[in-house]
């Protein structure tokens, strides 16, 4: 059986689009793209597997999630997902489930935020 790998790598650093703007994620650019290679080379993932972002907005990071979603499931279990994430996250304040900060969502209002718990379970599926 083969085994192909897919990666999924967000860096999200630049929030100045948020009230929060004064709180950028250093290096979550830098550490993503370290990532990126160190996926290809190392890891072995072909450049054509790997989903790179870059200060991604919710509506950007929900298409990629489910584009890569829909790749796995096509290719029904004969595959390893690599995910990898700088940049903010914060749980909930009511549910305490971890979110994921896109760079157009403000931490006061997280309602767009992308859900952990979701992403778990579109790639879980």
């Amino acid at each position: 059986m083969l085994f192909r790998s897919i990666a999924l790598v967000i860096g999200n650093e630049d929030y100045s689009r948020t009230l929060n703007a004064g709180v950028n994620v250093e290096y979550a650019k830098n550490d993503a793209e370290i990532f990126r290679q160190y996926a290809k080379n190392v890891l072995g993932v072909e450049d054509k597997n790997i989903h790179f972002m870059i200060d991604a907005t919710a509506g950007q990071m929900q298409r990629e999630i489910d584009l890569v979603t829909a790749i796995l499931k096509k290719m029904g279990g004969k595959e390893e997902l690599i995910f990898y994430y700088a940049g903010h996250g914060l749980p909930d304040e009511v549910s305490k489930t971890p979110d994921i900060i896109p760079v157009d969502v403000d931490a006061t209002n997280l309602c767009s935020a992308v859900k952990l718990a979701d992403v778990y379970k579109k790639f879980g599926n």
